[in-house]
């Protein structure tokens, strides 16, 4: 009988040295939440390094954008000194658009480069026309470097006198490039006209005008003026300064012309006093 008692004890004590094992394995086994909340605690670090990257990405790209939109006087453009702006001539010409930026484009029907630049013009002043309405003015002068050319020039007038909405202007520039007119003879001139429907008589008071006459002569002071040598030729007059912009300036690249073009005028404008 004492031996039972004995078995039974040690059964016992043995189940009791057993339990301190069991505790400490369940307490050292690894749990789910505790797992769960360290991977979020690494995930977010990560997710704002990748936020702040994607920002710097976009913040380089703007600036880089910046950098490309910004042009160099001397290098892109020119600026005019004073005395031609203080001419008054062209203090005149200013003083008809206060508080506009103004737009002069000299060139001739005879220019090659002119007949190959004037749609694209067209389409960025009526582009400029509807987003900057009435704070810019836009000017065309021919210029008339030879004898020709001064024909051209008086053509030029004689259709502005006719048809003073201009469109025959790019008809005038497809008859002398492509078809091959020899439009600075004045007979030439007339079956020309009267091909789109006006009569020599009309004509013939038109191109020899007093007022087709004087606006010759004061599209030949201005383009002296400014010193223009070839075209197309753009001037630029802000409220403070006045610009010479030229195809030679932008690599002979249009798209880039009118880059500069397009950034000059949009400085210059809101230079402009308030009203």
């Amino acid at each position: 009988m004492l031996k039972a008692y004995i078995n039974k004890f040690l059964i016992v004590l043995v189940l009791i040295l057993m339990v301190p094992v069991y505790v400490v394995a369940a307490l050292n086994q690894p749990t789910d939440v505790p797992a769960a909340q360290d991977t979020t605690k690494t995930s977010k670090p990560n997710a704002k390094k990748n936020e702040n990257k994607s920002n710097a990405v976009k913040k380089d790209a703007k600036a880089n954008t910046a950098k490309k939109a910004m042009f160099i006087e001397g290098q892109d453009y020119t600026r005019l000194p004073n005395d031609v702006r203080n001419n008054p001539d062209v203090a005149q010409l200013i003083m008809a658009d206060p508080n506009k930026v103004q737009v002069i484009f000299f060139f001739s029907y005879g220019c090659h480069g002119c007949e190959l630049f004037h749609l694209p013009y067209q389409k960025w002043a009526a582009a400029q026309e509807k987003k900057l309405g009435n704070k810019v003015a836009f000017y065309r002068y021919p210029v008339s470097f030879n004898p020709q050319w001064r024909m051209l020039a008086k053509l030029y007038y004689t259709m502005e006198y006719l048809d003073p909405k201009g469109k025959l202007n790019d008809a005038i520039f497809e008859a002398i490039h492509k078809q091959g007119l020899q439009l600075w003879q004045e007979p030439v001139m007339q079956t020309f006209f009267a091909k789109h429907g006006y009569k020599p008589v009309d004509f013939s008071h038109a191109f020899n005008s007093f007022g087709v006459n004087r606006q010759m002569k004061q599209a030949d002071e201005i383009s002296k003026t400014y010193k223009i040598t070839l075209t197309p030729d753009i001037i630029v007059n802000g409220p403070d300064a006045s610009y010479r912009l030229d195809l030679t300036k932008a690599d002979n690249k249009v798209d880039r012309f009118f880059q500069i073009l397009d950034y000059l005028v949009q400085r210059e404008v809101k230079l402009l006093p308030s009203k």
